[in-house]
């Protein structure tokens, strides 16, 4: 009995093993193929076919281990910023990519899925609520260029309540404040911007505005003089 068990115990060791190096494969693969070989054919003429099919085969690689992975925060929190780098390469509106605006909402809407119940299980973690605040912000932005101005709102606003939360329980945290001050704008912005799709209420998007200004300029005034925090204020006050 008892070395049919050691048999047992040194199989079972033995097949976790390697089904944890099987998962280390196809995380390395993923990675290889989303952060290593894209980004070096990203500029190269005639490179678009190349690019969607390296998108292709990313998704398949992540779906892969997202649904493998368990209850390791650390591997779903590298998840959720793999899908988030194929969204941006699917269909970002702001950086050059495929053009894929369908596609790249909904690659962020599953980092938003690993995400959202990592952030209510431990609400006060300043990383997981900055990265939980970028994916709304991602999924806004996308629902606004799409004209669905009443869905990117609804979100921003889900950003806006959390990362106040968060803002009262780390009060000191610099990345927490600018999460926060990026949720007001983004949130403003969708409501009432007058220079994209919006819900035409320019009063409520100056009072967004300006609690986003309020946090930029203590932002700036506790840096060195470098110029990102600087150019964030700059576009507050356009």
């Amino acid at each position: 009995i008892v070395l049919t068990l050691l048999a047992g115990i040194a199989a079972t060791t033995w097949e976790a093993r390697l089904a944890n190096q099987r998962f280390n494969d196809v995380r390395g693969l993923s990675n290889a193929y989303l952060f290593e070989f894209h980004d070096a054919i990203k500029d190269l003429p005639g490179s678009m076919p190349a690019r969607q099919l390296v998108v292709k085969r990313g998704i398949e690689y992540l779906d892969i281990l997202a649904s493998q992975r368990g209850g390791d925060t650390t591997l779903q929190r590298e998840l959720a910023r793999a899908y988030e780098k194929v969204g941006d390469v699917q269909g970002s509106p702001n950086f050059p990519s495929l053009g894929d605006h369908a596609g790249a909402l909904a690659t962020h809407r599953k980092a938003l899925a690993i995400l959202e119940p990592l952030a209510l299980t431990d609400p006060r973690n300043a990383e997981i609520g900055v990265e939980l605040s970028n994916s709304y912000w991602r999924i806004g932005e996308l629902l606004q260029y799409a004209g669905d101005v009443k869905g990117s709102a609804a979100i921003d606003h889900k950003s806006v309540q959390f990362m106040e939360k968060l803002a009262a329980a780390r009060p000191a945290s610099r990345p927490v404040r600018e999460a926060l001050a990026l949720a007001y704008t983004s949130l403003g912005s969708v409501t009432g911007n007058n220079e994209m799709p919006n819900l035409g209420d320019a009063r409520g998007a100056l009072d967004l505005f300006q609690k986003a200004r309020d946090i930029r300029e203590k932002l700036v005034a506790e840096s060195p003089p470098v110029r990102e925090p600087r150019m964030l204020l700059s576009e507050i006050y356009a």
